[in-house]
């Protein structure tokens, strides 16, 4: 009853319309720390999007109550209950001061979905919804597990579980994919680096098999960072947006609002690319390159911490 009341109050504060369909919505996902706030705020430079940010986290949004913290959903799962959640959340139903903490417009006719919690039921989401587009943001793991480290992430928000408790608690999904309980059985529950490592593989592993090239697009956080103009224009084109550099640059050095350690774009660029050589050891780079092959995603990204040009995403 209280977040009804909090919803009704908060959308007679803020009166905007949103207009648009489900088809027209666009789902940007990415493991958390890894720019999609970022990301987000450089395709909606123009204002022209209302953003819903991490609508699917069910403690703090109701239409995604139904839906575990950490989801993973088969493409040809036909549950009633999670598909009408889905439907509302594409769709621009939720409102509130989470979802909404990007917005000050007064009227929307598209929207885009930034969520962290996502990966393993994109391949789902796309068979719902067969023309939503899909930009899945890819970052360095070692440059992620430095910045949850950092920031002590790694257990449920506003839960105990842990992260590693939850993936490992669905068993469709080891069912689905029996790698994933393979690797499970090899990590050290107790060690920061394997379990970050490992959620890493797991957030990327599902969608890479789930969805084909031509069906999602790939967006490396290293390529937006050091080529900024030839990525967005190549993301603005398999969005059909129009493209200005002169208007789209002007949100690629804006700091977002989860800029927690308060970095600046060019002149710590260094540092947002290869902290994590100085984070960690080289035996601590050794085990996060085995947990890595064990996935069979070592090749995603050369020894020098950027995206290999001989890699597919598989």
């Amino acid at each position: 009853m209280q977040k009804e009341l909090a919803t009704l109050k908060y959308s007679l504060r803020s009166p905007f319309l949103d207009i648009g369909k489900a088809e027209d919505s666009l789902l940007l996902i990415g493991m958390g720390r890894s720019g999609t706030t970022w990301a987000a705020n450089i395709i909606n430079h123009d204002k022209s999007y209302r953003i819903l940010f991490e609508p699917f986290f069910p403690s703090l949004v109701k239409e995604a109550k139904d839906f575990e913290y950490i989801q993973y959903m088969p493409s040809d799962d036909n549950n009633p209950t999670l598909t009408s959640g889905a439907e509302m959340i594409l769709a621009g139903k939720p409102r509130s001061q989470w979802v909404d903490r990007d917005n000050n417009g007064l009227l929307y006719r598209r929207r885009l979905i930034k969520d962290i919690r996502c990966n393993l039921m994109a391949g789902w989401l796309k068979k719902i919804f067969p023309h939503l587009p899909i930009v899945l943001l890819i970052r360095h793991p070692l440059q992620v597990a430095a910045s949850w480290r950092r920031l002590g992430w790694g257990t449920e928000a506003l839960g105990q579980r842990s992260d590693l408790q939850i993936i490992t608690s669905q068993h469709r999904l080891l069912k689905d994919f029996p790698q994933i309980k393979t690797i499970a059985n090899q990590i050290d529950p107790k060690s920061f680096l394997d379990n970050v490592i490992f959620l890493w593989g797991v957030f990327h592993l599902v969608p890479f098999q789930q969805l084909q090239r031509n069906k999602i697009y790939y967006l490396f956080y290293e390529h937006l960072l050091t080529q900024p103009e030839k990525e967005c224009r190549k993301l603005f084109n398999y969005l059909r947006k129009p493209f200005s550099w002169e208007q789209v640059k002007k949100a690629v050095v804006r700091e977002s609002s989860t800029n927690f350690h308060k970095r600046n774009l060019s002149q710590e660029q260094h540092l947002l690319l290869n902290g994590w050589k100085k984070e960690f050891s080289g035996k601590e780079i050794r085990r996060a390159n085995e947990i890595l092959t064990m996935f069979e995603l070592d090749t995603i990204y050369d020894t020098d911490g950027y995206p290999s040009s001989t890699s597919l995403c598989r």
